[in-house]
């Protein structure tokens, strides 16, 4: 094998010592030797190796020969690849792995592990944990063996094989030999020989590599033992590498970590020869600072240079030069324009250092200094200001040396004319008299002595008088003193004056007969003789006490709060709280507190005033405002107060926009002024005869109000369009007025518009239900169509007080002819006139569109030249017109014209357009099928007997038909009139009870709200229907779980199974698959199909609602045991307007099955009947999957 040197280098520091090294030589050449069949080995193939270490006459036929060559030579090559996968592995643990199995390969032994030794964390005793393990296929791993995990040496024998592993000793021998206790061990791994090797790093211990061999008693010779030394050292290297690298990349995070927290940025810049610069590296804190990524400073030095002031510019580049040229250290200062527009200061310390190639590498710092030059402008400013404030300031500044001399002076207003040369230099007695500059002079000692600051007081004779002065004297330098001289001459005088007010106070203090205290926000100071009569202590007692002992604690944090909101000490204040007397009772107190000097101190005197009483007597004054106050706020009503002459005093209402004028407008206006003049003296009249009788006057009035006003009240009552062509509308009131005091009254005023308008609603509504129903009996009274369309024409222009009615027919080419007319006078006929069939598509469509076709104002309406041209010529200024559609075929439209002025057409208009359309198709279709039995019985009177069975099945339909359309409106005229009826009824009642309010009870409304509720169901039933059929039912479909929905439906519907005594089970299962459908369209046909089998069939009915899937599709089922129905019945359950057999016992029109099949319709699925006579009846629907059952089982095995 042939080592070049940085191999054999490699290989010695594997070793643990030089002895290891030394043997590994030899092992080396001996096998080198073996493999050479006793040549020397050349010095070129181990330069290193000692010749005197290699054998020289071997034969090639002894025993020791045969020996290396079947085990020595095969062994060191195992150890020299094992070594080689251990000094060229990146991954250490792998490449260990892969040189146990070459070691285990390559000396024939059964297992190879490594074991590491550490102390135990508790005992601190070594104990070993197999790491890393070898073994043949045949031999059972140890590996994950926890009787291999902190394995003690405590054992005698362990003992001793841990002693020698930690001496760097190899154990080895044969299991037979060893004593009972490691044979007992080794036994039981199955072991017949082993050889453990320490692995030491760093000459510590870290563990032993261990060969077992579980075939033989292997002997193992000594060269095998040096050669798996060296494998334990290579080993031991390995990891000692490991472990330098991982402590190699913790100090390269731990630094980067340190650059990411240097409060700067830390970066290496390059200055090549050629001028040309680069940042080599930019910390993260680049980031930070300089808003740029240090990537793209590293790529682009002069995004740095781009962000610096201009005005700092060349100072940047000057200081950068004189670096370079001096090798001196760069420091700069200076602003920068981060990319954000931000204004910073930056420092930039750096050091030089010249290459050999001529460039300059620049290692440094750049760090913000911001904050620093604001604070420096801050003190800069500072500075200034205090200058300014010394400046400022009226009083004498000297500064005296020890001895008494004047080192400065600053004057002040008074002292302007003494020249500073009269002053400086010269001494304390040169100024003063004698006693004020001895006094003078021992407080500076003083001052200099103790370094505190020192006051003194003293009088100067002055021309206007003696003068006396304050002066501080403080420390301001090495052997002098400041002093500050203030005038206190008027301070005197005022300390005099208020001392002479402090006892003129006391006196008062005493002798008044109001609670005071003085005390200092914490303890009680002095009180007054009233106090102790109020509060029961004694002045002694008060003394000295907590102010807050006197205040009740639930008021303590009030108080507290109090004192804390005062923005200045001698800010006055006051509040209201409950004291508590010396036997604990308490009283409402009102302090107010102001601050005194009291005895030379800054103190605070409250005056507390027992206001319990008052404070009883505002309660009941409040209570009865707020109860009054409630009565008159909970009344809607508006109310004035209006004196005798029409003055209005006051006014209340909810909004400005409920009166004519705001009520600040109103005030002080005369009723003449607000009211037209008729309702002016109307309600003057009621108020003379309120004040003359003393009774209340009720009386009702109509107010004519403007477009706005109105529109603005109108809106509040009701959500209809107003019309822009109406500008004045006229609203009702009832007003009450009684008398509110001297030569004024109190009048109450009720809008009962909404009410006015409800009657009127009520009485137009049963006139145009009586009128409906006579027109469409005269339409039936005839089958002859001219007379039924005459009829209708006559009747509906009757009805709508219109300017003409027409009936049109267009033929089979398309072409229409007016049929039928009734016009009023002077109003232009249109009978007879023909419309050409080009416009016959377009006049399909527009009924197809819109099933009603309104036209309020034909000059706004954007229509096409013919049908202007048509409107100027026939005079038509609006009109509404539906379609007339026997068996689906467009036979005509009924038209109805407003010739005078332009009209808004009602909803009630439209409703009831559509209802006389229907009655009109009615009659014709009876009418066509008359004329069809005349004709044939005209034309085919031999074919009697043929055709009979064909006349009676169209008689049939006739009277089915007929009987279908009593049914209807015998029901529909019988469900709305039995609602209405009723509420009339009621209403007439109250209307007949005496006087003037009316009680209502309860229950009166509820049933009144009942039966408005029920006819609101009829109607919306028929409008549903009829939206159903011509725009289809509209869907808000989600996904939902029919489980969950039909069992929360049914819940609901337990009550109304109880009361028919029924029985409802259900048997759908919770986890059906999801479906995309509309809940509340669904819930509506469960409820119908519910309902229906309760109402169609005798109480006790079983019901069963179950469910399956089927086909992509889920299948309900409603099954119930009742009365069931025929096949004939079954198969018209489903049409509009047809009810069940036992319709009779029903008030229902036949609309719940048929608007069930519309919405299951929409859903995409199906519904149908399977019923027979005395059997029952199973109603079956189908909704389709969200998901289908593939995708479904996909997700589920997903």
């Amino acid at each position: 094998m042939i080592l070049d040197i940085d191999r054999l280098q490699a290989l010695r520091d594997c070793c643990a010592d030089e002895a290891a090294f030394i043997r590994l030589q030899k092992v080396l050449a001996i096998a080198q030797s073996s493999r050479s069949f006793g040549h020397r080995l050349a010095s070129t193939d181990l330069a290193i190796v000692p010749t005197d270490l290699v054998p020289t006459d071997i034969p090639a036929h002894s025993s020791y020969h045969n020996q290396l060559r079947s085990r020595g030579s095969h062994l060191l090559q195992g150890v020299a690849e094992a070594t080689s996968q251990l000094l060229m592995g990146d991954d250490y643990c792998e490449a260990i792995t892969r040189a146990l199995a070459i070691l285990g390969k390559t000396t024939g032994v059964d297992r190879v592990h490594i074991f590491t030794i550490q102390p135990h964390p508790e005992t601190g005793e070594p104990v070993a944990n197999q790491k890393l393990e070898w073994v043949r296929e045949s031999i059972t791993a140890h590996i994950h063996d926890p009787a291999f995990q902190s394995f003690s040496f405590s054992s005698p024998s362990a003992t001793e094989w841990y002693r020698a592993i930690a001496a760097g000793k190899i154990v080895s021998g044969v299991t037979r030999e060893m004593p009972p206790e490691e044979q007992e061990c080794l036994v039981a791994q199955g072991i017949l020989a082993i050889l453990v090797v320490p692995i030491r790093i760093n000459s510590e211990l870290w563990g032993f590599i261990g060969f077992d061999d579980c075939q033989s008693e292997r002997q193992w010779s000594e060269d095998e033992k040096a050669a798996l030394s060296m494998v334990a050292a290579s080993i031991g290297g390995a990891i000692a590498r490991q472990q330098v690298e991982a402590a190699l990349r913790q100090s390269e995070s731990r630094l980067k970590q340190i650059a990411a927290n240097v409060p700067g940025m830390i970066y290496q810049f390059l200055c090549r020869a050629d001028g040309s610069r680069r940042v080599l590296y930019a910390s993260s804190g680049c980031q930070e600072l300089l808003e740029l990524d240090p990537e793209a400073v590293q790529a682009d030095f002069s995004l740095i240079a781009d962000l610096c002031h201009p005005a700092d510019r060349a100072n940047f580049e000057q200081a950068l030069a004189d670096s370079a040229a001096a090798l001196e250290p760069w420091n700069w200062e200076g602003r920068i324009i981060t990319p954000s527009g931000k204004l910073k200061w930056i420092q930039g310390f750096s050091r030089p250092e010249r290459q050999d190639n001529g460039d300059l590498l620049w290692d440094g710092v750049l760090v913000d200094i911001t904050d620093r030059k604001q604070a420096e402008q801050d003190l800069r400013d500072s500075e200034a200001r205090y200058r300014a404030m010394l400046d400022a300031s009226p009083d004498l500044m000297f500064r005296l040396s020890r001895n008494g001399r004047y080192l400065d002076f600053k004057g002040n207003a008074v002292s302007a004319d003494v020249p500073r040369e009269a002053i400086v230099g010269r001494y304390l007695h040169d100024v003063l008299p004698a006693d004020v500059a001895d006094m003078f002079w021992r407080e500076i000692q003083q001052t200099l002595a103790s370094g505190e600051l020192r006051t003194c007081e003293y009088s100067l004779p002055e021309e206007s008088g003696l003068h006396a002065y304050e002066a501080r004297i403080v420390v301001s330098g090495q052997d002098e003193v400041l002093t500050v001289v203030q005038d206190v001459t008027d301070r005197k005088r005022v300390e005099k004056e208020l001392r002479d007010s402090e006892d003129r106070l006391q006196s008062f203090f005493n002798a008044t007969f109001e609670t005071v205290i003085i005390h200092d926000f914490n303890k009680i100071i002095d009180v007054n003789p009233a106090t102790e009569q109020l509060l029961g202590y004694s002045a002694a007692e008060m003394i000295g006490m907590s102010v807050m002992d006197l205040v009740a604690p639930s008021y303590q944090e009030a108080v507290k709060r109090t004192w804390q909101s005062l923005t200045s000490p001698n800010q006055p204040y006051e509040y209201e709280a409950m004291g508590v007397r010396k036997d604990g009772t308490h009283f409402f107190a009102a302090v107010c507190v102001k601050a005194i000097q009291y005895k030379g101190q800054t103190m605070r005197v409250a005056g507390v005033r027992n206001i319990t009483e008052r404070k009883r007597t505002e309660a009941a004054i409040r209570q009865s405002e707020a109860r009054n106050r409630a009565l008159v706020n909970a009344i809607p009503d508006l109310m004035f107060r209006i004196s005798r002459d029409g003055t209005y005093l006051d006014c209340k209402a909810e909004r400005d926009g409920d009166v004519l004028l705001p009520p600040s407008q109103l005030i002080g206006k005369t009723v003449y002024e607000v009211l037209p003049p008729d309702l002016a003296e109307q309600r003057m009249h009621y108020v003379e005869q309120a004040l003359k009788t003393g009774e209340i006057q009720l009386f009702e009035y109509q107010l004519r109000l403007s477009n706005n006003r109105a529109n603005q009240l109108y809106r509040q009552m009701t959500s209809e369009q107003i019309a822009p062509s109406e500008i004045f509308y006229i609203r009702d009131y009832e007003a009450r007025v009684v008398v509110s005091g001297e030569d004024e009254v109190l009048a109450i005023v009720r809008d009962i518009t909404e009410r006015k308008c409800s009657e009127h609603q009520l009485r137009a509504s049963a006139e145009r239900d009586r009128l409906l129903g006579e027109i469409a009996l005269r339409i039936r009274q005839s089958l002859d169509l001219n007379e039924i369309l005459n009829t209708a024409a006559v009747e509906v222009r009757h009805l709508l007080k219109a300017d003409r009615v027409s009936i049109s027919h267009y033929n089979e080419a398309g072409i229409s002819i007016v049929v039928a007319e009734s016009v009023a006078e002077n109003v232009l006929p249109t009978l007879g006139s023909v419309t050409d069939s080009s416009i016959y598509e377009e006049v399909r469509d527009i009924f197809e569109r819109d099933r009603i076709y309104i036209l309020n104002d034909t000059e706004q309406a954007k229509s096409p030249p013919y049908l202007k041209e048509y409107y100027k010529q026939y005079q038509i200024r609006a009109g509404i017109a539906v379609p007339i559609m026997p068996d689906g075929r467009f036979f005509g439209s009924l038209v109805v014209n407003q010739c005078s002025n332009p009209r808004e057409w009602q909803p009630f208009e439209a409703d009831l357009m559509d209802r006389l359309a229907t009655q009109v198709t009615i009659a014709i279709q009876q009418s066509q099928l008359y004329q069809q039995v005349q004709s044939l019985n005209a034309g085919l009177e031999q074919q009697v007997e043929e055709r009979t069975a064909q006349l009676q099945q169209k008689m049939q339909e006739l009277q089915q038909l007929n009987q279908l359309k009593d049914e209807f409106l015998n029901a529909f005229s019988h469900d709305l009139r039995t609602p209405i009826m009723g509420v009339s009824l009621v209403l007439k009642n109250l209307l007949n009870q005496s006087g003037e309010i009316i009680p209502i009870t309860r229950s009166i409304v509820t049933r009144m709200l009942q039966s408005s509720e029920h006819q609101l169901q009829l109607i919306n039933s028929l409008l549903q229907a009829h939206a159903g059929e011509t725009q289809g039912v509209v869907l808000h479909c989600e996904l939902l779980q029919l489980g969950l929905l039909t069992q929360v439906i049914l819940e609901e519907l337990e009550p109304l199974v109880l009361k028919n005594q029924a029985t409802l089970k259900n048997l759908v299962p919770p986890d059906l698959p999801l479906v995309t459908a509309d809940p509340l369209q669904l819930r509506r046909v469960f409820e119908n199909l519910i309902t229906n089998a309760l109402n169609h069939n005798p109480p006790g009915v079983d019901l069963t609602v179950s469910a399956t899937v089927e086909e992509e599709m889920i299948r309900f089922n409603f099954q119930d045991n009742g009365v069931g129905m025929s096949q004939e019945v079954s198969d018209r359950l489903f049409e509009r307007y047809v009810r069940g057999p036992k319709s009779r016992h029903s008030t229902g029109i036949g609309l719940g099955l048929y608007l069930s099949r519309q919405i299951i319709t929409a859903h995409g699925g199906q519904i149908g009947v399977h019923s027979a006579p005395n059997v029952g009846s199973t109603f079956w629907l189908t909704l389709p999957l969200a998901i289908s059952s593939a995708a479904q089982s996909n997700l589920q095995e997903g």
